[in-house]
């Protein structure tokens, strides 16, 4: 089979050994570094571990998902300042559930801080 070039994937952009950084960009964060920084610290000790359940054609089926089984470390706060936040998640190579985790911590933590809300997502190849 010849690979069609438009599916070639473009985000995220991986390193060679095929991890990979999401930034997650929020806007309407007027909280200081030390409140948001351990919002974030508590939120990945809470949600490390992670029961999602769903009904199906009426049975209930039930899935443990690690956070640290995704990425390689806690979720952390990349920069913070004029209303905008930047939250790195470290993926690791043979993730599968990495989207899922990022719409749990960006749901969770518009909940948690009114007026913010989701700017963008964006690729760090670097690893910085």
């Amino acid at each position: 089979m010849v690979p069609n070039p438009l599916t070639k994937i473009r985000f995220p952009t991986r390193r060679p050994d095929g991890s990979f950084d999401v930034i997650v960009r929020l806007c309407g964060v007027h909280e200081g570094y030390v409140e948001v920084a351990s919002w974030i610290a508590n939120w990945s000790e809470q949600n490390g571990t992670w029961i999602r359940s769903w009904d199906a054609g009426g049975e209930t089926t039930a899935e443990t998902l690690l956070l640290l089984q995704d990425c390689g470390t806690s979720p952390s706060i990349e920069k913070l300042g004029d209303g905008e936040a930047s939250v790195q998640f470290r993926v690791r190579a043979d993730s599968k559930m990495w989207k899922d985790w990022i719409v749990r911590f960006v749901e969770n933590f518009v909940s948690a801080y009114p007026g913010s809300s989701l700017s963008r997502f964006e690729s760090d190849p670097s690893g910085r």
